[in-house]
Formats: structure tokens, sequence, C-alpha cells
């Protein structure tokens, strides 16, 4: 399997490891070893994980926020095993808080100890998405296509993954349709 196969939009972490099991055309699970976890990891330029992880507790946890995904696409309340999920990553992450000065008011700021594992970077990605009321997930409108992205076009009207993919197929078709 090489590189490519990965789709990544780059909408946020947690929709691009979710994505990790869907596509367009036939759906193949593009995380199946631990060789191919450290490939993806890469590719979102995340810090390696040594052995934090097997990759079946990996595929568990990526269960769980295509759970939460599929849920918010339908605009449905987030799982509760997905959020247990999530804060059990979490729960994990040594650190503290900091108070800091945000655009003239203060903050608590969480302030990890150490760097971010993979996994870390996944679970908080969510939970920032998760915590934010303007964040919209929405699942592709693309013939076949089984992807997830973030909408935050000011009016919430993203309809396709990529428009240089699936929104093209679709102006095409309309085209055709119309001559």
């Amino acid at each position: 399997m090489v590189e490519q196969d990965f789709v990544i939009l780059g909408d946020a972490i947690w929709i691009d490891f979710v994505n990790t099991a869907r596509g367009t055309g036939p759906v193949l699970d593009r995380l199946r070893s631990m060789e191919a976890w450290k490939r993806w990891v890469g590719l979102e330029k995340l810090p390696a994980d040594e052995g934090t992880m097997e990759l079946s507790e990996i595929l568990e946890l990526r269960e769980r926020l295509s759970a939460l995904a599929q849920s918010l696409a339908r605009e449905r309340q987030a799982p509760a095993t997905s959020i247990h999920a999530i804060n059990g990553v979490l729960a994990h992450s040594p650190g503290y808080h900091q108070l800091t000065r945000v655009q003239g008011s203060w903050r608590s700021v969480f302030t990890p100890a150490r760097p971010a594992s993979a996994i870390d970077a996944i679970a908080r990605s969510a939970a920032v998405t998760l915590a934010d009321p303007a964040a919209i997930v929405r699942q592709c409108s693309g013939v076949a296509c089984t992807l997830y992205f973030i909408d935050v076009t000011p009016n919430h009207s993203r309809r396709w993954c990529s428009s240089a993919t699936c929104g093209k197929q679709l102006r095409v078709e309309r085209r055709r349709t119309a001559r």
C-alpha cells in the first residue's frame, strides 16, 4: 500500500483518521498494519507513537470516532461511547492548566508536560471539534464517496470532501444533463 492511498483533507486530524477506513468507490481499511499507521502519522506530521497503543486499540478508537462523525453529520447527539473514548485518551495526557491572556481576557489553557502523541493529537482534535458550536461535520455528497469533512464555509454550504474530485464530478454530470 502506498501513501497516496491515504486521503488527507486537512480539516481536522480526527476526521482524517476516521477517513482512513472510508473513501470513494470500494471502501477499504487503510490502517491494516502498524507500518501503515506509522506512514499515516508521518503524513499528518504527528509525533511517532512508540508502543503507546496496539493496532487493535487504535482501530477501536477509530470506530468510536467514526460513530461520532456519523452522529454529528446526521445532527444527532454524540454517542456516549465516543465521548468515553476521547476522555479516556485525554485522561492520560500529563500536563497542567495555565492562565493565559487571549484577546484581552484571561483563559485557562492546558499545557502538556510532554509533546502530544499521535493518539493524543487525534483525541484533542475530536474534543476541540465537539466543543466548537460552529464546527459542522458533514459526509460528502459525492456519488459513492463516504468521506467526512468539517464545513467551515461562512454559510455552511460545503457539500463535498474536495471540490477538485467529488465536486468536479457533479459539475461535469450537470453539464452533461443540461445539454
